[in-house]
């Protein structure tokens, strides 16, 4: 049996409303060499039932159930790392979407330079169902370097669009899962990505990254982890 080429790893807890939809643009990427594990953090509605069944539609779909609710999103990204097959990790939260070519498109620019550890795109966003366009940090060129003076002033990486090597995640030790990094883990990880490798910006929309989220910031905080 063929190993998958990229393991799309998505946390999710009580998300029954968006979660069918967000596993379905994963099923629509035209690069079809996928799995999908999605790392239930213990969530109380319909969420296990409605990826159980997809499963049973699409058995590139795992469903892995935690013991526990432990609010820290970092918690079911790293279960989700431990446990993917793929050469390349992408990460996709449980409300977002993505574009069809996706995957693709960031294979693609990741197979031009052996050198690049991890690519990010822009994505849409969307507030109270309104879809607009999101603050663009980067210029245009296909490739900006995201490196650790530019992410040490502010995170220009939406973690849905991120693609990145397996290997590089290893090394890094995945994502922190201190509390006191909550909301912003994922940033704490590319700023510690950016110091092993190079990472490159795709000037491409990607997908859709809906900002009702109720996340916290510790952006300040981090800042400060940062310089420490």
């Amino acid at each position: 049996e063929q190993e998958p080429l990229v393991s799309v790893v998505i946390p999710t807890y009580n998300m029954e409303e968006h979660i069918a939809e967000t596993l379905n643009s994963v099923i629509a990427q035209t690069l079809q060499n996928w799995e999908a594990i999605v790392v239930d953090d213990a969530s109380t509605d319909k969420t296990a039932e409605i990826v159980q069944d997809l499963c049973v539609q699409d058995p590139r779909i795992r469903y892995i159930r935690l013991a526990e609710n432990s609010n820290l999103p970092a918690v079911g990204r790293n279960r989700g790392i431990k446990e993917a097959k793929g050469s390349y990790v992408a990460f996709l939260d449980h409300d977002d979407l993505w574009e069809p070519k996706k995957l693709e498109r960031q294979i693609r620019a990741m197979n031009s330079d052996p050198l690049i550890g991890m690519v990010h795109s822009h994505l849409w966003v969307v507030r109270n169902g309104n879809r607009f366009w999101g603050p663009l940090y980067l210029p245009a060129p296909k490739f900006s370097i995201a490196n650790t003076t530019t992410l040490a002033k502010k995170n220009m990486i939406q973690c849905s669009s991120v693609l990145i090597r397996k290997s590089i995640l290893d090394e890094a030790s995945g994502f922190d899962e201190s509390p006191g990094l909550r909301a912003v883990e994922d940033y704490h990880l590319w700023y510690r990505v950016s110091q092993k490798t190079r990472i490159a910006y795709v000037s491409e929309i990607h997908g859709t990254y809906r900002l009702d989220k109720s996340g916290t910031s510790s952006l300040e905080n981090m800042q400060q982890r940062l310089k420490a």
